[in-house]
Order: structure tokens, then sequence, then C-alpha cells
């Protein structure tokens, strides 16, 4: 009995004892192998004490780091000595007296013998409280077993049992050559047997079902079992097929009716559930069945053309790939230390994704307290936490990566549009953008939303090149997606519809209708679920974080005429849109999630945007251009014209790349009317194009580093604590600026107790546990009060180039710290 454990220290004992009272006495005699796999709790602890007493002959294997249930399952096969070998789940899902229905299965001739939750003799043992997620998983698993048996393993009704056996010698062919090592293990394993020839079982079993995984972890194991199948299909073929290839395939395979049926059962099952207040992941299962649906009926409705070629050479190839290593290395590097800031809207992002990570959220469609935000939008940092942890690192990294991507659509949409030297030189300058690099740092999630935008943009342009119904649904999908992220997302849409409006007044009019009709169709599907939660709760719309920061908004007027000087609608627009140009070229960001002096763009390539921006006005006629000048125009107008306080980068960054690709286009111009257009011009050019931009934006990212090193904030707090441990009181008399009940402590601090205080009366008399009192300055003689108060502080002072910080008065047991008042 081969028995993979991982993180199981909860329930391993348990399992172990009932294995050693189900074998001990099995005539024959069994060996049990268990394999921790890496395993960060008690795991390997619980094992020792199980063991210690199992009357079982019993071998533990251990893995240093976790390598996935296929390397476990492999280890345990390696090391068994017995003629029949049995794998199972460790929390024995599967009753182990069922091993005689595997042994059976094999004395029958079977080569492979594996369990099958829908055989007509199997049942399920169940607990009411997990009763709901019967239908939600078993929906999903059908699903996975329906295209498991349409793309690999056709006749096999349940391939990820996790209850399988074989003969020893079988076993010696079955794992002769590497398998999957994550959940796709089973998948590898029975594809292998086919392509063997040998003869596979199933029989039917007792299933206890009363323990659910967290909706992140079983869609993250989702995605891992779908990408190794996609991996067998296709090394299956023994060659990689184009999408377009796979993708007519997979459409074909199901006939109009059934999508049809499929497309409205899930919507319908989505309205139901989301109306009903049901269990939020059958509505999330609903939902991305519906997607499919649409997605698998448009590409039928695609002709099939041939292959886009992304790049003419090995070359362009290379070079995209370097622009995309130093892409990933300017947003990597040293994540978990720069810049030395955390922003509570960071934050507020962080503790969305760790509720979701702690199950106390089970609907991705609820609208979050924060702003009124689907949690959909935080599922990267759940997932994010539960691979680095609840760090800072764990915040950073999907922004960080998410940012990084961004360049493989950049490079799509200006390859597209305006041929790959254009692509090549705006992905070099979008690479190097200050501000592109510092909103991939910080872990804010409006990164996603330029993502979103730029994915949508070059699915549409692929829309209009090639005629695709496909690219038309999924650039309204990803169009949608964007809406569930920071409001300027709502970007996508409005640019979209307005294009297609556009072209449809013109000579390709009827392209233009049916390519709207299917961004429309993927718009809806995509949107459906935020449509039904504001119809449930209308009175969000008027609540919005959009309306809040409207420059015309009548509750505003007070700060708008005190920052511009006047309420006058005509005066306020044009000040509005001087300050926002200047951001580009004079004037650096003002939000508090940046605040640089240094403006987006130097001057060189600001010139150059400036000269590519005419010639996008003289030539409007032209789809190409014209999408551009949308995006432009509406992307300043929604974005910051209209907006409180301009320029801010963070509403300013679904325009970042535009700017870039204005220049690579006019200096391109440039160069073909100097008849200097060879591809050695074009790469000493932009070379240098990119090479001073790298030195403009990487010289005002590193003054900006060194100035949030001496601004006293958040993160230096956090450093304190680090070093202090969270088990104390902290008193921060810090000003109104750097409260305890900011959300980054909350984040962060794990078990420690923050207080603010601003005056002496806000002194605790006795302290209830050891305290840090964190000063900056020293208010109103509060150290010296904290002195003659607790005698026994200890007092530092943090300094960081030479400049105060803090000053700390540390008061613990060990030093005898005791309050003076009586």
């Amino acid at each position: 009995m081969v028995v993979p454990v991982y993180n199981g220290a909860a329930f391993i004992e348990a399992s172990i004892r009932e294995l050693d009272r189900c074998f001990a006495d099995r005539p024959g005699g069994v060996e049990l192998i268990l394999i921790d796999d890496g395993s960060r709790d008690a795991t390997h602890d619980a094992l020792c004490r199980a063991v210690a007493v199992a009357r079982l002959p019993v071998r533990v294997l251990r893995h240093a780091r976790n390598r996935g249930k296929g390397a476990a399952v492999a280890s345990g096969v390696a090391a068994a000595r017995g003629a029949t070998i049995v794998f199972t789940d460790a929390d024995l899902a599967y009753p182990p007296g069922q091993v005689d229905a595997i042994e059976a299965a094999l004395d029958a001739g079977a080569d492979v013998a594996i369990a099958s939750r829908v055989h007509r003799e199997s049942r399920y043992v169940i607990r009411p409280s997990f009763f709901r997620y019967l239908y939600t998983r078993h929906l999903a698993g059908r699903l996975f077993n329906w295209l498991v048996r349409l793309l690999l393993l056709p006749g096999l009704h349940d391939t990820q049992a996790g209850f399988k056996g074989f003969r020893a010698e079988t076993a010696a062919r079955l794992f002769a050559a590497p398998l999957p090592r994550g959940f796709g293990f089973d998948l590898g394993l029975l594809f292998r047997a086919r392509r063997l020839g040998l003869r596979i079982g199933e029989i039917g079993v007792w299933y206890r079902y009363d323990s659910e995984p967290t909706t992140v972890r079983f869609a993250l194991d989702t995605l891992g079992v779908l990408r190794d199948l996609a991996r067998l299909r296709l090394a299956s073929l023994g060659r990689m097929p184009s999408g377009d290839a796979l993708g007519e395939r997979l459409a074909r395979a199901v006939p109009p009716a059934a999508l049809a049926v499929v497309l409205a059962l899930s919507l319908t099952g989505l309205v139901l559930a989301r109306l009903t207040g049901s269990d939020g992941r059958l509505a999330l299962a609903a939902w991305l069945l519906a997607l499919l649906g649409l997605a698998l009926g448009a590409r039928r409705a695609t002709p099939v053309r041939p292959r886009l070629r992304w790049f003419r050479s090995p070359a362009e190839a290379g070079l995209f790939a370097l622009i995309l290593g130093l892409a990933a290395v300017l947003r990597l590097a040293r994540l978990d230390a720069l810049p030395p800031m955390v922003h509570i809207d960071s934050a507020e992002c962080g503790l969305r994704g760790l509720a979701l990570l702690g199950g106390s959220v089970r609907d991705a469609f609820d609208f979050s307290p924060w702003y009124h935000t689907p949690y959909l939008s935080f599922l990267p940092y759940a997932g994010s936490f539960a691979l680095a942890g609840v760090s800072v690192l764990g915040l950073r990294l999907p922004s960080a990566l998410i940012g990084t991507l961004c360049l493989v659509p950049l490079y799509a949409l200006a390859r597209l549009w305006f041929g790959s030297r254009a692509a090549l030189l705006t992905c070099a300058l979008f690479a190097v953008s200050h501000a592109a690099i510092h909103f991939s740092r910080i872990g804010l999630w409006n990164i996603q939303t330029l993502f979103y935008v730029l994915a949508a943009f070059a699915a549409l342009a692929a829309a209009w090149r090639r005629g695709s119904p496909f690219a038309a649904s999924a650039a309204g999908m990803i169009a949608g997606l964007a809406c569930y992220s920071y409001t300027a997302g709502r970007l996508a849409p409005m640019v979209a519809v307005a294009f297609l409006a556009l072209q449809g007044l013109g000579r390709r009019r009827r392209l233009a209708l049916r390519l709207g009709g299917w961004f429309a169709a993927g718009l809806f599907v995509a949107l459906l679920p935020l449509a039904l939660n504001y119809a449930m709760a209308p009175e969000l719309l008027f609540e919005d974080r959009s309306a809040e920061v409207w420059v015309l908004a009548d509750e505003n007027a007070g700060h708008v005429e005190a920052t511009l000087g006047t309420t006058a609608p005509a005066a306020v627009l044009w000040e509005q849109s001087r300050r926002t140009l200047q951001g580009f070229a004079t004037l650096g960001d003002t939000s508090s999630q940046y605040g640089t002096g240094q403006p987006l763009l130097a001057p060189w390539i600001a010139l150059l945007a400036a000269l590519g921006l005419g010639l996008a006005l003289r030539r409007a006629g032209r789809a190409r251009y014209r999408l551009l000048l949308l995006w432009t125009l509406l992307g300043l107008v929604f974005g910051s014209v209209l907006i409180l306080d301009p320029p801010s980068y963070t509403r300013l960054i679904i325009l970042f790349p535009v700017p870039y690709l204005l220049a690579a286009v006019a200096l391109l111009a440039l160069l073909r009317r100097a008849r200097r257009l060879s591809g050695a011009w074009v790469l000493a050019a932009g070379a240098a194009l990119v090479l001073a931009g790298g030195v403009f934006n990487l010289a005002g990212y590193e003054r900006f580093i060194a100035q949030m090193r001496q601004m006293p904030r958040e993160w230096d707090v956090l450093r304190v604590m680090e070093r202090s441990g969270a088990d104390l009181d902290y008193y921060l008399f810090t000003g109104p600026f750097l409260l305890a009940d900011s959300p980054i402590f909350a984040l962060f601090g794990a078990h420690a107790r923050t207080v603010s205080g601003f005056t002496e009366q806000d002194l605790p008399e006795r302290l209830a546990r050891d305290a840090i009192f964190v000063l900056q300055g020293d208010p109103g003689g509060i150290g010296t009060e904290i002195s003659d108060r607790f005698p026994g502080a200890e007092r530092e002072v943090v300094e960081e180039d030479g400049r105060r910080q803090m000053v700390l008065y540390r008061c613990t047991r060990e030093d005898g710290c005791r309050s003076t008042v009586h």
C-alpha cells in the first residue's frame, strides 16, 4: 500500500491506525509505504509516532521539498517489494478494505484496476454539512471528465479517483519513464497504460466525502491538471498543433445544438444561482461553462485560416525574449525589499485575497467591502499567498508577474497593427518605463486592468485583421473581465464599442456588424454576474469609487476650488486638461501610491510621441490609427481630465503603453522619410532611444526609492515588528498619517496589537505585556513622559542615511520595565 501525504498532520495518525487495523492480520502480508512529500507542518512527527506503534511493516520516505502527488507515488512504487501495488489517498476517502476489489479486478484479467466514483455500484458516504459541495464539485468533475474522454482517454469515466492498483511487473512498465508530478499524474499513468496496450478495469467503490478543499486550491489544482491534459494530448500527436487547429478540432467535436443547450443551461444556472443566493461556486462553475460554450461556438463560426506568424525570424523571437527577460528582472529583482513602502491600497488588496484564501469568502462574485469590488479580481492575491506566504513578496508577486506579462499582449497588439519593428521598440520602451516598473512592484491591482485592456485590444485587432468571430468574442470576454478590476477597466469596452461603431459607418459595415455581435455576446456573458450583483443591490451603483473622484461632482467643489482656484466647469476642464498633458512631459505623479516628481516620459520620447500623435490624427481614417486615437482620447478624458488631482499615474496606467507606441511609429516614419529604414539603422536608433530612456527612468526611480527610505512610514514599523516580534503591543505616536488601524498592520501585523496615540493622555498607565513606543519626532514631550513613567524603557534612535526616522522606547519584562504610576 503506497500512501502519499502532504501537510496531513491533522489526520495521518488516524489513517495509519485504520490501515494497521485493516491489514495487520491479512494473509500474505501487507507492506505500508508512506511518502511525506515535503510537508511544511508536523506531518513527519505524526508519521513517526504512528509508525512506532504499528504492527504492519512500514517504510517512511521523505521528500526534502514538495514535488507533487505523481512524484510521491513514483517514489513509493520504486521502493515497493510486493507482488501487487495499490496507492490510495492519505485521508482514506476510499475505505482500505476495498483493496479486495482491486485484487479481484486484477485476477479477472485487468492490468490496471482503478476506482470509479460514477460506477453503477459506487456509493457515497457524505456528511450533511458537505452535501451542497457534491453538486458543484460533481458538475466540475463531469465536465473535466468529458474533456478527458474527448481528448485523451475515451471510455474511462473517472480518471482522478485516488485509488488504483497493478501488479509489480506492470508498474515497472508504467513507471519506466517520468510521469506528470502533480495531480495530472493519474492522466499520465492511464494514458501510458493505453499506449502500452494494457487493459484498464473500473471498479465500484464506497467513497467518503467529508472534507472540502478551498476554492483557490481546487482552482489551482484543476488548472494544473488541465495543463497536463493539454501536454499529454499534444505529445500524443507528435507535434505542436496551432491554436487554430486545436480549437477547430474541439469545436467540431461538439454539435451546434449541444453548444446552444450548454450555453442556455449554464446561463440559466448562473442567473438562478445568483438570484437565489445559493453556493457561489455553482455560479462560478456555470459562468465558466458559459464562457467555454460561447468560445467553442465562436470558434466553430470562424473560418480556418493560415496560422499567424508572430515572429518572422529566430532573431526577432530572440529580441522579444531578451526584452521580456529585461522587464522581468526590473519587476522581480529584490521584490521583497524595493520599493521600501507598502501602500494602504495594496494592503487592502492583500486583505481581500487573504479572506479568499482563508475560506471566509465563498462567492468570488460577491462585492468586497473595499469600494464594492467583486472578490474575483483578488484571486491572484489568494494564490500568491498560498504560494509565497503572507508576506511582502506574496503581496507583490501578482502585480510583478502580471506587469511582466503585459508585454505579451502589447507585442501582439503592436505587431498586428504596425509590424514587428514597432512592436519590439514599443515593448523595449515600455519595459524600462519607471511608472510601469513601479506599479508592477507595489502589489497594486490596477496593473491587472492594464493587462486586460491590452489583451482585449489585441484580440480586437486580431478579429478585425482576420475577420474572426472567435477573436471578437474573446475581446468581449476580456473587456468584460476588465470591469471586475480597477474602475479604469471600463475603458476596454468603451473603446471597443466606439471602434466597432465607427467601423460600421465605413465600407466594411457588414464585417463590423458581425464582429460587433460576437463582441457583444462575449461582453454580455462576462458581465452577467456583475450585472446581477447590481440588480440585487442597485444602491451600489451610486456608491461607486469613480463618483467620489469625479471633478465636477458637487461634493468635490471645495477641493477643486482649493486646488484650481475656480469651480467654473469650462475653467476646471481647461486646467485639468493642461495638467494631464503636463504629466507626460513636465509634471510628476500626484497620487499617494507613487508621488514622484518625475514626468512619465523622457523629453525626447515625449517629442516623438507628440509627432506620432500628429501622424495618427492625419491617418485617423485607418482602423489601426482609429483604435489608437480612441484609446488615447477616452483614456485621457475618463482617466484624468474628469478625475481629481491630475496627473495621477494610478489612473493613467491604462495609457502607459500608448506614448511608447506613438514614439515607435514616429521614429520609424522619420527613418523611412530619411531613407534609413534598414535593419541596422532601425536597431541602432531603437537601441539608442531605449538606452537613453532607460537611464532617464531608472535614475528617476532610484531617486524615488531613496526618498522612500528616508520617509518614516508603515514599512519602517513593519521592520521593527519583524525584528522585535509580533507578540508585543506597539504604541504609535506618529501623527495623523501613520495610524495603528492601517490595513497594512492588519495584513502583516500577525498577533501584534497597535494603538495610536497623540498626547500624553494616550499613554497607558500600566503595560499588559511587553511593548514598544514608536515616536516620529517628539510631540509634546512624549519621550520624556515615557522615560519618567517606565524607567526601565530602553531608548533607540532609528536612522536612515544619517537622518532620524523615529525613536523607539522598548519596555520588556526582562528589562524590569515597570510603571511608576500607582
